[in-house]
C-alpha cells in the first residue's frame, strides 16, 4: 500500500485502515480429508477414486460447502484508507488564487507519438531476482509530460546472455546482457463528460455506480468501481458563478481485495465439483473432475493463507502497526489481489457546484519492439533473490549461481557483502549478516546493529537501534563504542564525533580500540596528503598527532595548517602579532620537525622545491619577498617588492621599480623596464602564465607573444 507523505505540501488527514469482514467464519477440520488437504488435482482425484459413488458424492458435497464458505469469507474483505473528511479540509484552498481553467482536451497525438519514441530509445530495466522466474521493472532516463505510467506496458519476448537466447519464462536467476521487449502505450482518442451535481450521493455511468462520498465546499471525494477507474482521464469543476476550475490537489489510491479472476477460479472449481455430484455414475463423476484447472489447488492454498493472515490483524492496534501488517499482506498476496474500488480525492480553489468527470470511450495503442539493457544501480557482486513458492529469500552471484539458499525472511542488500533480514515487519526488528562467500553462509552481526559503511576489510561502521554509531573489527570486536553521531578515519586513527551542550566534541581511537588521551581535545582537522592529524584544544590551541595517534606536537600553537605542494609542509604560529597584520608564521615538516622560527608574514606552497615568503615590514605593512628551500634555509633573500612562485624555473619579480624574470639562482634572465604590468594565468597550470607590459604580452619564459592580426 502507498500512503501519502505527511510532509507534503498538502496536509493529509489521519489515515485509517479498515478491514471489512462481512463473513467471519472459522472453518473446523474433521478426521476426513477435505479438498484443502491436497496440493494438486491428481492427488485429489486419486483420493476420490478409492471411494464408492455414494462416499464420493458425500465428500464432494462437503468440499463444495467448504468452498462456498471460503468464498463467502474472503470475497468481501477490503482494506483501504479512510479520509475522515472534516470542514478543516478546505483550509488548503485558502491560499490559492481563483483562476479560470482551460477547457479539458485530449493530448495531441503527435506529441504522444514523439514521447513514446523517446521512451523506447531510453528504456532501461532493473532485474528483481526470483524463482521460478526473475521479474523486471522498466524505467526511462527521460521524463515525459505526455505519457502516463499507468498506460504503459512492457512484455519481455526474449533475453540474451552471451550467445544464448532465452525465452522470457526461462530467465530464472540468470543476468541477461540485454532483453527484447514489446512496449505498448494506450491513449484515449474520444471521451465523454459525466456531470455530477453537488448534492447527490451516487450516480451511474452505463453499468457502473459511482459513489459521491463527499462534495464539501472545495473538496471532492469519489469512490469508483475498479473497472471504471482506468478510464477516468481527469476532472474539473465549476463554482456558483460558473467559473471553470482545475484541481490543485489530486489523490488517487485503490481499495484492494481478492481479484475478480481469483474469485472466478474458485467459483469455477466449486461449479466443477457440483457437476461431478450430478453425474449418474462414478466414471462420469471422475471425468467431470478432470476438468478442474491444474493450478487451482495452489490458488486455494494461497487464498487460505491470505484469509488466515487477515484474521490475525487487530483493528484496535496502533495505526502504524495495522498499516505495516496490511502493507506486508498486500505485497505477499499481490498475485491474487485486485482493485475493488478506486478512491479519488480532489481540492479546488473555490466551493464546488458541479463536477465534470472525463471518461475515455475510445482507446488507441502504440506498439514497439525494443532491445534494452540493464540500469545497474548496484556494484554488488551478489544479489538477493526471492523464492516465491516458499516466500523466502537467498543470495545469488552475478552468474545466477545460488550462494545462499532461500531460507531467510526478506533480505535487503546493504552493500559491501552485508545483508539485512526483516525479522518482524511490524516491530521493524532487523538482523544484519556478513556474506562469507567461501563458506557459503551468512555470519550474524551482533544483534541490533545495522551496517553503514566499510573502511577496510577489517573495519566497518554500524548503527545501533538508537541510531548511535560505532566501529567493529572483523564484524565482532568493538573498536569504537556505540555512543557517537558520526565517525571518520585518517590513517590508523578513528575520529568519533558527538554533541554536548550544543557543541561538537570528538574522541580519538587507535586501530586496537584504545582511546587516545589528549587533554581538552575539542576538534580535529586532517588532509589526505598530510600524515597525521591536527588536533584542536581549549582556546583554539593546536597540536599534531601522527598516523597512529601518537603526539608529535603538543597542543600549544595558536595555529597549524597544512601547506600542500610539491613538498607538503606545515605552517605554524606560536603567538599573535598585531591584529592589523595577523600572525607570524614558521615552517615545519609534515612530521613536526621545525625548520624555521615564526617570523614570516606569509608562506606559500612549495613549487619546484622553493616556497615564496614575505616578511613583516612594520605593524601596518607587508615587507619584501624571498624564497626558502625544503630544509628551511633561505635560498633567495627577501629583496623583492613583489614576486611569484617559480614555474618552469622562472619567477616574475619586482625590484627597485623594475620588473624581471629570475632563475632559481636569482639571476636576471629577462629585464622589463616598463612599469604598467598585468599578470594572467587563466588555466592555472603555470604554463599559461602571461605578462602584459605596455600592451605587449610575454609568456612565462619572457618571450614576446606576437599579436594576432
Amino acid at each position: 500500500m502507498k500512503f501519502k507523505d505527511k510532509n507534503a505540501k498538502m496536509e493529509i488527514p489521519k489515515l485509517f485502515i479498515l478491514i471489512l469482514l462481512l463473513f467471519t467464519v472459522t472453518l473446523t477440520s474433521c478426521a476426513q480429508k477435505s479438498i484443502s488437504d491436497f496440493k494438486d488435482k491428481n492427488a485429489y482425484i486419486d483420493y476420490l477414486k478409492g471411494k464408492s459413488l455414494g462416499d464420493l458424492k458425500t465428500a464432494l458435497t462437503k468440499d463444495t460447502l467448504y468452498l462456498q464458505t471460503r468464498i463467502d469469507s474472503v470475497k468481501d474483505i477490503v482494506f483501504y484508507e479512510d479520509f475522515s473528511l472534516s470542514p478543516t479540509d478546505n483550509d488548503e484552498t485558502n491560499n490559492h488564487k481563483l483562476e479560470q481553467a482551460k477547457k479539458f482536451t485530449l493530448t495531441n497525438v503527435d506529441s504522444i507519438k514523439q514521447s513514446f519514441l523517446r521512451y523506447n530509445e531510453t528504456l532501461l530495466y532493473t532485474q528483481k531476482y526470483a524463482l521460478p522466474n526473475s521479474e523486471f521493472r522498466f524505467s526511462t532516463a527521460e521524463d515525459s509530460d505526455f505519457l502516463l505510467d499507468r498506460n504503459l506496458s512492457q512484455t519481455i519476448t526474449n533475453a540474451y546472455l552471451g550467445r544464448d537466447k532465452l525465452i522470457a519464462n526461462a530467465i530464472k536467476l540468470s543476468t541477461p546482457d540485454s532483453i527484447a521487449v514489446q512496449t505498448s502505450y494506450h491513449y484515449p482518442t474520444k471521451f465523454e463528460t459525466l456531470t455530477i451535481n453537488r448534492n447527490i450521493k451516487k450516480t451511474n455511468y452505463k453499468d457502473f455506480e459511482i459513489e459521491v462520498d463527499t462534495i464539501y465546499k472545495s473538496v471532492v471525494h469519489l469512490s469508483l468501481p475498479g473497472a471504471l477507474a482506468p478510464k477516468i482521464l481527469g476532472c474539473q469543476a465549476v463554482n456558483k458563478e460558473g467559473i471553470l476550475m482545475d484541481s490543485h490537489g489530486y489523490y488517487s489510491y485503490p481499495n484492494r481485495g481478492l481479484s475478480n479472476e481469483t474469485l472466478f477460479d474458485l467459483n469455477l472449481l466449486k461449479s466443477t465439483l457440483s457437476d461431478a455430484i450430478k453425474a449418474p455414475d462414478k466414471e462420469k463423476a471422475l471425468t467431470a473432475l478432470d476438468k478442474i484447472p491444474e493450478n487451482v489447488f495452489e490458488l486455494l492454498a494461497t487464498v487460505n493463507d491470505f484469509n488466515a493472515d487477515i484474521m490475525k490483524v487487530d483493528e484496535n492496534a496502533e495505526d502504524s502497526e495495522v498499516m505495516g501488517k496490511m502493507d506486508s499482506i498486500n505485497e505477499k498476496y499481490v498475485g491474487i489481489l485486485g482493485v475493488k474500488k478506486q478512491q479519488i480525492k480532489m481540492y479546488f480553489d473555490d466551493d464546488v457546484e458541479k463536477l465534470y468527470v472525463f471518461i475515455a470511450t475510445k482507446i488507441d495503442t502504440l506498439n514497439a519492439s525494443v532491445i534494452t539493457k540493464a540500469k545497474d544501480d548496484s556494484d554488488s557482486k551478489y544479489r538477493v533473490f526471492h523464492q516465491e513458492d516458499i516466500g523466502k529469500y537467498g543470495i545469488v552471484d552475478k552468474k545466477g549461481n545460488i550462494v545462499i539458499n532461500a531460507e531467510y525472511n526478506k533480505l535487503v542488500d546493504q552493500g559491501n557483502s552485508y545483508f539485512e533480514e526483516e525479522i518482524d515487519p511490524n516491530s521493524r526488528k532487523r538482523q544484519t549478516y556478513y556474506l562469507d562467500v567461501a563458506a557459503k553462509k551468512l555470519i550474524k552481526i551482533p544483534e541490533g546493529l545495522s551496517f553503514r559503511h566499510k573502511y577496510t576489510e577489517e573495519y566497518s561502521v554500524f548503527e545501533n537501534e538508537n541510531r548511535q554509531v560505532g566501529l567493529l573489527k572483523n564484524n565482532s570486536k568493538t573498536i569504537v563504542p556505540f555512543k557517537y553521531l558520526n565517525l571518520a578515519k585518517k590513517d590508523n586513527v578513528f575520529m568519533a564525533y558527538d554533541m554536548k551542550d550544543n557543541a561538537r566534541i570528538v574522541d580519538l581511537y587507535n586501530i586496537e580500540g584504545d582511546k587516545i588521551q589528549l587533554t581538552d581535545l575539542m576538534d580535529v582537522d586532517f588532509y589526505d596528503d598530510l600524515p597525521g592529524i591536527l588536533v584542536v584544544g581549549k582556546n583554539g590551541l593546536k597540536g599534531l598527532v601522527d598516523k597512529d595517534g601518537k603526539t608529535v606536537l603538543p597542543v600549544k600553537y595558536n595555529g597549524l595548517y597544512y601547506l600542500p605542494g610539491s613538498t607538503p609542509m606545515i605552517v605554524y604560529y606560536e603567538k599573535k602579532a598585531k591584529e592589523s597584520v595577523g600572525q607570524l608564521r614558521g615552517l615545519m615538516t609534515s612530521e613536526g620537525k621545525i625548520l624555521t622560527p615564526a617570523f614570516y608574514r606569509q608562506i606559500h606552497s612549495f613549487t619546484e622545491d622553493l616556497s615564496l615568503f614575505n616578511l613583516l615590514r612594520n605593524e601596518h605593512d607587508v615587507g619584501n619577498y624571498g624564497f626558502v628551500d625544503t630544509s628551511g634555509k633561505v635560498a633567495l633573500p627577501a629583496i623583492y617588492q613583489h614576486a611569484t612562485s617559480f614555474n618552469e624555473g622562472f619567477s616574475f619579480v619586482q625590484k627597485d621599480e623594475m620588473f624581471f624574470l629570475i632563475n632559481k639562482q636569482g639571476k636576471y634572465v629577462v629585464t622589463f623596464p616598463q612599469k604598467n604590468v598585468k599578470f594572467f594565468d587563466d588555466k592555472g597550470d603555470g604554463k599559461d602564465r602571461r605578462y602584459i607590459l605596455d600592451e605587449k604580452t610575454y609568456n612565462y619564459k619572457g618571450d614576446l607573444i606576437p599579436t594576432k592580426k
